[in-house]
């Protein structure tokens, strides 16, 4: 117990000196917080119940929700970008990782949460911070696999998918990549999730109703239904015994909803509909299934992964965009200049998913040969603000390790650098392409016991300042080129 609170408090120094502040929050929530885009896992992992006034809470069972909720509700009049790190219990059923092999179902989490900004350059200080902590804890043979959810999106936009059958097929990843569902019956499941259109083909009736509005489409319906309802051919009219779908009709209605004569027309009727609209084409689910199970596949050494991965996207015709970020974050961590992560020390997959369906950026995993399950994760989380709420969406993210695999895995003499975060040091630059001077610069800096944070944005000397004034900086580093940097004073005291 002793070295876990030992250690604890050494991670907490070292949070402080890249500029993080401690955060402390409630052990209970509302359960709902927890469940808007969590995803099916977390709610078979949550610990939930009513309380005396017939509310449901739940034990936390993961720190991002319920900070993005705090800084909805108490901190948005801070200035961006916002930093936060946090250490305490979670609670989560079934708990696969045991690694301490007590309290199974209560864990201990450490991790930071960035929120407010979206460049790759705050990407790669939450992969700088995880590597970070590993170094500093003297753990060794850790490999960081990264995945990347706005690629898997691009790739599925040429589907042209809903976004329920996206997040369905997203959460069907690690399945397929295990090579433990076959695509027919991931259509089956599909279909018993009404994600895919009952009359796929656009002869029948969802092109009878394609053009009408709720109200005109019952209606049609309700004449389809009047047809089907085992009334025999005989009793039909001349237009109905002339209908050549009439039987592919009925055969529809049979196979969904067996003799509608026991049930309620009008629920009959909304079911239909809501069936027909509400899902997609077969063959473009047919297509998601095919360019996601081909994607999946592409995984490896980085700069190998990512030009397979941008060969194929240009063949199927999806955005580049993402693979050319995931591209530059890979040169910031690897190159010869920073060294903060070997490049055999990542590996890049696209059949990385989570559990948690908010995720919509780069996402990863530190794994250690040891450990059954991953050390830690995390990733970026931009649609979590407004799932919880918000008007807009807020570029965020955050990562987390579990605090017993640390302990277990770190020499129980480490001691981390002592590190004067009073008097921090800001290092920005006016210029996007010199991101990797700011990060071997804020590593430099640190390495000689001094804190440093990024500046994550490319603004003015001017506007940088000013927020050195307000983080309490004393100084700031500019990188105005590869070769040259200018320190000014804040004037701050």
């Amino acid at each position: 117990m002793v070295i876990k609170q030992s250690l604890d408090q050494k991670l907490s120094e070292l949070f402080s000196s890249f500029g993080y502040r401690h955060i402390t929050l409630p052990v209970l929530g509302p359960t709902e917080l927890f469940l808007r885009k969590s995803g099916g896992e977390m709610a078979a992992q949550i610990y939930d119940f009513a309380d005396v006034s017939g509310n449901q809470i739940c034990l936390r069972p993961e720190f991002t929700a319920p900070i993005m909720r705090h800084y909805l509700d108490h901190a948005t009049e801070e200035s961006l970008p916002v930093r936060w790190h946090y250490g305490g219990p979670v609670f989560r059923h079934n708990l696969r990782n045991s690694t301490a092999g007590e309290n199974r179902g209560q864990f201990t989490q450490i991790g930071a949460e960035l929120i407010g900004t979206d460049t790759v350059l705050a990407d790669a200080e939450l992969l700088i911070l995880a590597t970070r902590i590993l170094q500093e804890l003297d753990i060794r043979n850790c490999t960081i696999r990264i995945g990347d959810l706005a690629i898997l999106n691009s790739v599925l936009d040429v589907a042209n998918l809903s976004e329920r059958a996206r997040d369905f097929l997203v959460s069907q990843i690690p399945l397929l990549a295990g090579g433990n569902w076959e695509p027919d019956r991931l259509e089956d499941r599909a279909r018993q999730l009404n994600l895919i259109e009952i009359d796929s083909n656009g002869s029948g009736l969802s092109l009878a109703i394609a053009d009408l509005d709720d109200e005109q489409a019952r209606q049609v319906l309700s004449g389809f239904l009047g047809w089907t309802s085992g009334e025999s051919v005989t009793s039909a009219s001349p237009y109905e015994l002339d209908d050549p779908t009439l039987s592919e009709k009925r055969d529809i209605a049979t196979e969904h909803w067996g003799n509608l004569g026991r049930r309620d027309p009008s629920n009959i009727v909304d079911r239909l509909l809501r069936k027909i609209r509400g899902g997609d084409q077969l063959t473009h689910f047919r297509q998601g299934i095919e360019l996601i199970s081909e994607l999946i596949s592409i995984r490896g050494s980085a700069k190998d992964t990512i030009t397979r991965t941008e060969d194929f996207m240009r063949r199927v015709g999806a955005d580049l965009s993402p693979v050319q970020r995931l591209t530059e974050l890979v040169e910031l961590l690897t190159s010869n200049t920073n060294r903060i992560i070997s490049e055999d020390d990542l590996e890049l997959d696209f059949g990385l998913a989570r559990g948690l369906a908010y995720y919509n950026g780069i996402i990863f995993d530190v794994n250690h040969p040891s450990l059954s399950e991953p050390l830690g994760g995390g990733g970026r989380y931009d649609d979590l603000a407004k799932a919880l709420g918000s008007e807009y969406n807020l570029p965020a993210l955050g990562f987390a390790y579990q605090l017993e695999s640390l302990v277990q895995l770190s020499p129980c003499d480490t001691v981390i650098s002592e590190v004067d975060w009073g008097d921090r040091v800001l290092v920005a630059t006016g210029n996007k392409k010199y991101f990797e001077d700011v990060i071997r610069k804020v590593n430099e800096l640190y390495q000689t016991g001094v804190a440093a944070e990024a500046f994550l944005e490319v603004k003015s000397i001017d506007e940088v300042i000013n927020y050195a004034k307000y983080r309490n900086s004393k100084e700031v580093v500019w990188i105005a080129s590869e070769h040259e940097s200018t320190i000014y004073q804040t004037g701050y005291a």
